[in-house]
């Protein structure tokens, strides 16, 4: 199991590299994404009060966004326009903020939109994870997932991606990866067995599903 910070996606991609796993590098996040975290983050000291917050939202067409500053009321909310913020091209030079903001608002968006670009977020990493336990025939035990059991012949290697991933940590943040060897008593053959039936009887499922539902190609069913 582990508590994921933000990565530096340079590293990870590096690091899965090395490792052969360049197919579990998480993807880089969208411009778009990028610049609603940069927003959120920058205008999130424009709160005065306890009952205010910042909101972010979409503009009509999903090419910007609109920085809201909502105040909560006992018979309504009001909501103050800050800022309409878009992307021009493909880098910060093209952040275009509507009204006309300061150099430093702009320069606080610029830096927080390319830290945004540059780094991977913890769900992301965390998935990337769990698709290189796959690889490794690792099982989740509990239905939600974090925990996981993995077989000891994968131990070396999965220590040396832990290691990686927790050195691909940013400066400001911390990611912790966590392996224990177990007995093999019944409790644990107990825990990996439901875990794998588990696991079965859901493909199983799925596969039944999909044979009544469409044309199985010979690729899908060979896949399967």
């Amino acid at each position: 199991f582990w508590s994921l910070g933000t990565s530096n996606r340079q590293k990870i991609a590096a690091a899965f590299e090395q490792l052969g796993l360049k197919e579990y590098t998480p993807e880089p996040k969208t411009p778009a994404a990028a610049l609603r975290h940069a927003l959120a983050e920058v205008y999130k000291s424009r709160v005065e009060t306890k009952n205010q917050k910042i909101l972010v939202r979409p503009l009509e067409g999903g090419e910007g966004f609109a920085v809201v500053r909502e105040t909560k009321g006992e018979q309504r909310n009001d909501y103050e326009h800050l800022v309409c913020a878009k992307i021009e091209g493909s880098t910060t030079s093209g952040i275009e903020l509507t009204p006309y903001q300061g150099g430093e608002i702009r320069a606080q968006v610029n830096n927080e939109f390319d830290a945004a670009m540059a780094s991977v977020s913890a769900s992301s990493m965390s998935s990337a994870l769990v698709k290189v336990l796959e690889s490794m025939n690792g099982l989740a035990l509990r239905p939600s997932g974090g925990v996981y059991w993995l077989n000891q012949c994968w131990l070396d290697r999965w220590r040396c991606i832990a290691e990686l991933v927790e050195n691909s940590a940013t400066e400001d943040s911390e990611s912790s990866i966590y392996t224990m060897t177990v007995i093999a008593d019944e409790g644990m053959v107990r825990a990996v067995g439901d875990a794998l039936t588990q696991e079965i009887e859901q493909a199983v499922t799925l596969i039944g599903e999909q044979v009544k539902s469409t044309d199985m190609s010979l690729a899908v069913c060979e896949r399967h």
